[in-house]
């Protein structure tokens, strides 16, 4: 099933496995809907240059959902952001990856230094989508590690140093159907347990359902993500995703409400889900055109009741956004 020269795969196994590594990863889901195997069938033989196959740049549109009302608490949000995914193979099913990227927000920003572009955390990784493959579905075990250099103004409000991250995956085929799951860990090193005073509100930008905003003046300790996905191909290049993610912080323990905030918790967490929905069309080996929708949201509501993961209560808070991306593949 997950032979690369099988008839079909070239546009529908490994989806999922890229999926991962954008959503997951960098929380770019525009940039998720690559196959990772047709990817590999390019690196083949001849020229040195094919080391570097796979390496592919996006530019994506997203617009938020409180862009869509236009009652007294409308609240306009679109952006563009540019992607960059460089990517060296020096092995059968090994390769060192970087990535990075830029959004400017389009609208009027809610930051109050009114700054409107964020560049993310430079990451530099390396990937084995061959662990294992059991014999029994044929699926295939993937792992990878990489490092976040601290470049970003959230890592920056944070006193980031260095974010360290290990993934282990798993992802098999039935019929037209991919399925996969990935777990993930992170570990953030800071120098101190807090972010600087206003980090909270420059450092990270919920009004775009930036997945690294858990909230409070706590720094987050770790992380730990679960990332299921499927994905159906139905005609020639067309293909229908749905990535459902988990995300768990921890945050730091501080010994006073000095430090936390007057009623806050001396330590704690704070848990999100994401639901991804995108239509993609692969009209030839160098093009991917992506249109979907992405939801981020707290696991729970103000009373702790559980809140629908797919959909706000609170639409104009922009945690929900469409967007439609192109990405050009060497």
């Amino acid at each position: 099933m997950l032979n690369a020269s099988r008839t079909g795969a070239g546009r529908r196994v490994f989806i999922a496995a890229c999926s991962f590594v954008a959503a997951a990863l960098v929380a770019t889901p525009a940039s998720a809907q690559l196959d990772e195997n047709s990817l590999a069938k390019r690196r083949g033989q001849g020229s040195w240059l094919r080391k570097f196959k796979a390496s592919y740049a996006s530019l994506t549109t997203y617009m938020g959902s409180g862009t869509l009302i236009t009652s007294g608490q409308n609240n306009p949000y679109v952006s563009q952001e540019l992607l960059l995914y460089p990517r060296f193979n020096f092995a059968k099913n090994q390769s060192i990856r970087g990535l990075w990227s830029m959004e400017c927000e389009m609208t009027e920003t809610d930051r109050p230094s009114g700054r409107h572009c964020d560049p993310s955390d430079v990451r530099l990784s390396y990937h084995h989508v061959g662990l294992w493959r059991d014999p029994w579905l044929e699926g295939r075990v993937m792992g990878f590690g990489a490092v976040y250099l601290p470049t970003s103004y959230a890592s920056r409000a944070r006193n980031t140093v260095l974010n360290i991250r290990l993934g282990v995956g798993y992802l098999f085929n039935v019929w037209k159907l991919q399925f996969s799951y990935f777990l993930l860990g992170t570990k953030y090193f800071q120098t101190q347990k807090t972010l600087d005073a206003g980090g909270s509100a420059e450092g990270c930008n919920p009004r775009a359902g930036a997945a690294g905003c858990s909230g409070g003046p706590l720094n987050d300790n770790f992380l730990v993500m679960n990332s299921f996905g499927a994905m159906l191909s139905f005609a020639k290049g067309w293909s229908f995703q749905w990535s459902f993610i988990t995300y768990n912080f921890f945050r730091y323990s501080v010994e006073d409400n000095a430090v936390a905030g007057e009623g806050l918790p001396l330590t704690g967490r704070a848990d999100f889900w994401r639901n991804i929905f995108t239509l993609n069309y692969m009209p030839n080996g160098h093009v991917l055109l992506s249109l979907g929708l992405d939801t981020f949201q707290a696991v729970r509501n103000a009373d702790r009741s559980l809140r629908n993961p797919f959909y706000s209560p609170t639409p104009y808070d922009n945690t929900s956004r469409f967007y439609l991306s192109g990405t050009f593949l060497y």
